[in-house]
């Protein structure tokens, strides 16, 4: 049977797929080249401070759950010099980004393949870095995808994931589920930081989308989508989260320094609901 979940992002990508306009208004709002042709929300100060946390050296390999276009990383392939392996459930995704790869007439070792992040078939240990970007929350189980990130990650490795949360959920004292859930896993070294910045950026584009006055199918889902998380807007907030495989699988130490960038001082928190968080907003929007 088809999975539901992939055809809603199989037509997703399809209906952005040629949209230039669209393009354009994420690459000017986000501060990014448009020929990235990005499907995130991550703005230009974001992705640099990915790359920079990734802390990826020539030659190193880097996966990416979740890849989507492949937009980002590969950038962040290109500006650490170092192998690719992207993975996402859509195969319409993993066809446009074999194809802007083409277009890019780029010739180092990257390779976008069809799978599911929570169990992508990689051998154990294949990557030097796992990156996972604004996608965590479409995983059927938050700890399984951890899990699987650490499986695939090298001892040594580093986890890099952004996503989104409630703003209130920032002044809860409690662990942060997101935090839990990954110590769970067996990584260690756990950091959460608010960023508001991002957030901002992100705003600029909702704005710039629905002043748009020139209509297509991708841009009138995504003002209609705009339009719902301007609204939500002061009650969100954007994070970025770090994370290393254990040296020794054995040992699993409970760092817990991972404390806000922010004016509060509460570590971040995200909702929780079952086996994994209830996102604050979803991208793309679910079908109706």
């Amino acid at each position: 049977m088809a999975d539901p979940c992939r055809n809603r992002f199989d037509g997703w990508y399809e209906e952005m797929a040629d949209d230039e306009l669209r393009h354009r208004l994420v690459a000017e709002s986000l501060g990014l080249p448009a020929s990235m042709r990005v499907t995130g929300l991550l703005s230009a100060a974001g992705l640099a401070e990915v790359i920079d946390t990734l802390q990826l050296s020539r030659g190193q390999r880097l996966v990416d759950l979740a890849c989507g276009r492949g937009g980002y990383s590969r950038e962040i392939a290109r500006v650490g010099d170092s192998e690719l392996i992207g993975i996402d459930a859509s195969a319409v995704a993993i066809g446009q980004a074999r194809a802007d790869l083409r277009q890019d007439d780029v010739t180092g070792p990257i390779r976008f393949q069809v799978a599911d992040f929570e169990a992508t078939g990689l051998p154990e240990g294949i990557a030097d870095a796992v990156v996972c970007i604004d996608s965590y929350q479409f995983a059927s189980s938050v700890g399984a995808l951890f899990s699987e990130a650490r499986r695939i990650t090298r001892p040594g490795g580093r986890l890099v994931l952004t996503g989104a949360m409630r703003r209130t959920w920032l002044e809860d004292t409690a662990t942060s589920p997101i935090e839990e859930a990954l110590i769970d896993a067996g990584w260690t070294g756990v950091r959460i930081s608010a960023r508001p910045d991002w957030l901002a950026a992100e705003e600029r584009l909702w704005r710039a989308v629905l002043a748009e006055p020139t209509s297509t199918p991708a841009l009138e889902a995504m003002k209609s989508e705009g339009a719902e998380l301007l609204r939500a807007m002061p009650h969100i907030q954007r994070f970025i989260a770090s994370a290393v495989r254990a040296p020794s699988p054995g040992v699993i130490h409970r760092y817990r320094s991972g404390r806000l960038e922010h004016p509060h001082s509460s570590r971040a928190s995200v909702a929780w609901n079952g086996r994994h968080p209830t996102p604050p907003y979803q991208w793309p929007p679910p079908s109706t």
